[in-house]
């Protein structure tokens, strides 16, 4: 049922619940109060089923705990980056336009905990045989997460967006584990990126960060990360080379800050410190 006739069915339900009407006593005389509906566990669960449809942050968190207890021994490395960042928002991923997985996005504690990282865990890599339990068909299912600077950056699944639902991420065991070292290569989302911008010369495009772009959608709108803010946000582009600012704990989280590439050099020079007065607009 979609949500927007979720009221509708309620009103339709409450005529078949029963309405209970509550008293009080004073002075030894009885008063009535205004009616209450009970409603029935239908409506209920319904209600229940529209703020969890989506796999959220908090789901992931929880997740991401179970993981790093059982490869702390492992995977020490992972479980050390782990004390080091937070994470603070996530996004579908896709391949060739259809959901395969959640990025995750965190945030560094300090300046020295994003310094460390940057400089002593350079690693990129696919993690096999991690098995989750997979609700309906009562069984452990493998799924695939991917590492960068030894921290989980994307978890390969179908149906990202049930991911919550579909498993129990309590239930979470290491069979036999295995790495895949990824060269540092050719970034496919880089090559898109370099054609929305090609309007920019080259000293401009090093004054951006796109050996890491990723695509990603949030809010219907998809877009590509050029400038890591540092902290669990960025500056992002769209396909039609209009600049964003996205900011995970602001209400509006995609605000354009400038057309298109050019309109942004205008401002912009280099220095990540000129661009935090849009990320708390």
């Amino acid at each position: 049922m979609k949500s927007r006739n979720l009221w509708d069915f309620a009103l339709t339900q409450k005529r078949k619940n029963k309405t209970k009407r509550f008293s009080y006593e004073r002075d030894r005389k009885q008063t009535q109060v205004c009616s209450r509906t009970v409603h029935s566990k239908t409506v209920r669960q319904h209600l229940m089923n529209i703020f969890n449809r989506h796999t959220k942050v908090r789901h992931i968190k929880r997740f991401e705990n179970n993981f790093l207890e059982i490869i702390k021994n492992d995977l020490p490395k992972i479980y050390e980056v782990s004390k080091l960042k937070e994470l603070v928002s996530i996004c579908t991923h896709y391949n060739n336009g259809i959901p395969s997985g959640i990025t995750l996005l965190h945030r560094y504690i300090n300046n020295d905990a994003y310094n460390t990282v940057k400089q002593n865990h350079q690693s990129h890599f696919f993690i096999y045989g991690l098995a989750v339990w997979h609700k309906k068909s009562n069984e452990f299912k493998k799924i695939r997460l991917h590492c960068s600077n030894d921290s989980i950056q994307g978890i390969d699944v179908e149906k990202p967006e049930k991911f919550h639902s579909n498993f129990d991420l309590n239930k979470i065991k290491l069979d036999t584990l295995k790495i895949e070292e990824l060269p540092i290569g050719p970034n496919p989302d880089k090559e898109i990126v370099e054609k929305i911008l090609s309007e920019l010369n080259k000293n401009q495009l090093e004054q951006l960060e796109l050996e890491y772009t990723f695509e990603f959608k949030d809010d219907g709108k998809l877009l590509y990360s050029i400038i890591d803010m540092e902290d669990g946000n960025c500056i992002a582009v769209d396909k039609n080379g209009a600049i964003y600012r996205w900011n995970h704990d602001s209400d509006n989280r995609i605000l354009e800050i400038a057309k298109n590439p050019t309109e942004f050099f205008k401002f912009y020079n280099g220095q990540k410190t000129e661009l935090k007065h849009f990320m708390n607009q």
